[in-house]
């Protein structure tokens, strides 16, 4: 009997990569605006299907711990905003669009001793402040503590992380059904990342999970990370000061917003904001960055023939 190792499939390159020659500048807007008032830098943002976007900001009003978020129109000045209380840092969120309605999915207390929160779901609704106990605040899973939350409404999954560096992965189905079966996990300490660091935000495009970090006063590198969840396999770590150019001069650019959108054709990329500091003065920037999807290799050949029929 003979014996070959077909090796013409094995590819090196890692299952996605990031353009960076290819990043998009979509604009750039101040903190303050006459329609919201005076607030605090942008922590995250969702793109809407009309072209308008959400962002999440932490009021740190005294200690409520309540989350802001801000309607903005397609050049992103703000139309209107709503307040949830006991809404947490709004580090990340995600947005369910049900008949032209923003449903916001994102981590929220459960009450004022901030000891619980839980994945939660509610409308926005403009002008209002939602309290903790309010009708309209749907709660799934619950966690001792802070919480993390990606949706992934086009595969359908949800990522929750902790305050430790773990990362939990289960399916919206049985989130919603209140079947709490975890189907991949991970840490990201075990990717690099560090205890110094200061982490910003995280989006889950299965089965990719991509987070970045880097803190306002330059202490640690601004960084972007991708990982597998079901191989677990680390697919880049790539310093976002370094490895790729934004074509700014500003003093600071802190990393906030990291968010898996796609296009009209399919085409994927993340959505980047950063916190940015020019000359004493603060303004939010927004980029995309493309992801680029490895090809599938060749398809092997399995049918050869050997003549030896005695083998």
């Amino acid at each position: 009997m003979h014996g070959t190792i077909e090796t013409g499939y094995i590819q090196s390159d890692p299952e996605v990569t990031l353009d960076t020659t290819s990043i998009k500048h979509w604009g750039d807007f101040k903190r303050s605006d006459d329609t919201v008032g005076s607030y605090s830098a942008v922590q995250y943002m969702c793109p809407l299907s009309n072209g308008q976007y959400l962002t999440s900001r932490s009021l740190n009003t005294g200690s409520t711990k309540d989350t802001m978020y801000v309607l903005h129109d397609s050049n992103f000045k703000p139309l209107s905003k709503m307040i949830v209380q006991h809404g947490g840092h709004g580090a990340s969120f995600d947005v369910e669009e049900v008949n032209g309605v923003p449903y916001i999915w994102a981590a929220t207390y459960t009450d004022n001793t901030h000891s619980v929160s839980t994945i939660s779901r509610f409308p926005y609704v403009a002008g209002t402040t939602m309290q903790a106990n309010d009708s309209r605040i749907e709660r799934y899973y619950s966690m001792n503590g802070y919480m993390r939350v990606s949706m992934d409404f086009k595969h359908g999954y949800v990522l929750v992380g902790d305050g430790n560096g773990a990362m939990y992965i289960m399916t919206l189905a049985d989130l919603k059904n209140g079947s709490y079966n975890v189907k991949y996990a991970f840490n990201i300490f075990n990717y690099g990342y560090e205890a110094s660091q200061t982490y910003q935000s995280q989006t889950l495009d299965f089965p990719y999970v991509y987070w970045d970090s880097g803190d306002v006063d330059l202490h640690d590198n601004r960084m972007l990370y991708g990982v597998n969840v079901v191989h677990g396999g680390q697919e880049f770590a790539l310093n976002l000061m370094l490895d790729m150019d934004f074509k700014t001069a500003d003093d600071v650019m802190e990393p906030e917003t990291v968010k898996a959108i796609y296009d009209s054709t399919g085409n994927s990329a993340l959505l980047l904001t950063f916190n940015c500091w020019v000359n004493g003065n603060t303004i939010e920037r927004v980029y995309s960055l493309p992801v680029k999807t490895r090809p599938d290799a060749d398809t092997l050949n399995t049918s050869t023939t050997d003549d030896n029929t005695n083998d």
